[in-house]
């Protein structure tokens, strides 16, 4: 090999290495952390005692940085690059350094602040490529079997002449069961086209509580991702953001009973709708977050509006898809800093007893709900809220 090979496979496995160590971190704390290969006789290092999750984060910021300078910068559409390193990078960098400012006693603020820093210093990478757009609508973004604009910083695909699909199409088609779907707090925290909190808006309608009113009363993403009207269900909600705009209606053609038989490609299990892994609007919402949070905890430079321009401002300004706009949707009005409204859902009791505290400044109130937005059903949420 070359040395820009070797390199580049290096970082490659130094990037999965420090993936799964991530992993294994947010899910048990402190675990063993091995640099070495362990021999099979070695019964000693493979039930030596767990290390502290500092000492195995600090290890991984190392592997992810290696992987980061060495990784080639393109290697074929859609493989493992230095800007899906990156991106997956600014992730978990920010679970760390939000970890030790959360939960007191799991690792310094020296700590907290330097992994902090490098997600920013990674999602930055990744937003001054120049690669990266929001030049897709949102639901084109997740209801395409190819990748739809450049958003997507990876995206996977399926064929179906290979064998290869997967079940997640199937799941909003209408006629599968979804046994997780919006609760009433998740659709009072959904933003309104002014931009504000349903309970300080006054766009007209925006109490009602209707799903056909609420896409048209609440930001674009609300319309792109969920069926709006009510539908059987644990909560009468459905999602339908994993399928294109024509998948669901099969479901509603009573022809269907007389042989018109839904597409394979919105079947269970036989769909070949593909998937954003990772995206620039994580990346985006990574760095203004991270950055929050080291102002408000360390002292760091005070977020700034350029910042919620590139970040918050510049998803909102995704575009429409023709359907949206002629159900009347319009693109949310953009964060303004000096305007920012102090949502009272956030020093709320009910805030207050379900989390162990309130969230404790506005803006980080709505980077959290920017988040909320965008990643519904995108398996973000847990550790979000974590």
């Amino acid at each position: 090999l070359s040395d820009e090979a070797y390199n580049h496979w290096m970082g490659a496995a130094r990037f999965f290495r420090a993936f799964e160590y991530s992993r294994l971190v947010r899910s048990f704390g402190d675990v063993p952390y091995y640099a070495e290969v362990v021999g099979s006789a070695d019964i000693d290092s493979q039930f030596k005692a767990r290390d502290p999750r500092t000492t195995v984060m600090s290890n991984v910021l190392e592997d992810l940085q290696f992987a980061v300078n060495n990784l080639r910068a393109d290697d074929g559409a859609n493989y493992l690059n230095k800007y899906v390193a990156a991106a997956f990078a600014s992730r978990f960098m920010l679970f760390e350094g939000t970890w030790y400012n959360y939960h007191k006693g799991t690792g310094s603020a020296d700590l907290a602040k330097k992994f902090l820093q490098a997600s920013m210093d990674f999602a930055q990478i990744v937003m001054n490529s120049g690669k990266f757009k929001f030049d897709a609508d949102f639901r084109s973004l997740f209801g395409s079997e190819t990748q739809v604009g450049t958003e997507a910083i990876l995206f996977r695909e399926y064929s179906a002449d290979l064998g290869i699909t997967h079940c997640i199409a199937s799941y909003a088609n209408l006629d599968e069961n979804q046994a997780s779907s919006a609760n009433l707090s998740l659709l009072k925290a959904w933003i309104c086209q002014d931009g504000k909190p349903y309970s300080a808006s006054t766009v007209e309608n925006v109490e009602s509580w209707r799903l056909q009113d609420m896409a048209v009363t609440r930001d674009p993403r609300f319309e792109a991702t969920f069926w709006t009207e009510p539908h059987a269900g644990n909560t009468g909600v459905y999602c339908v953001k994993f399928i294109d705009r024509v998948g669901p209606t099969y479901a509603l053609d009573a022809s269907l009973a007389a042989g018109n038989v839904r597409p394979p490609k919105y079947g269970s299990m036989t769909n070949t709708n593909g998937f954003p892994v990772i995206r620039l609007a994580e990346v985006v919402l990574n760095y203004v977050e991270a950055k929050a949070e080291l102002a408000y905890h360390h002292g760091g430079a005070a977020v700034t509006q350029d910042d919620i321009d590139r970040s918050i401002n510049a998803i909102r300004n995704r575009p429409l898809d023709a359907e949206a706009i002629a159900k009347g949707v319009k693109k949310t009005a953009p964060l303004v800093l000096a305007e920012l409204v102090d949502d009272p859902a956030r020093t709320s009791s009910v805030e207050a007893n379900t989390t162990g505290g309130v969230c404790p400044t506005p803006l980080l109130w709505e980077i959290r709900r920017e988040r909320r937005m965008e990643f519904y059903m995108e398996q973000h949420r847990v550790s979000d809220i974590r």
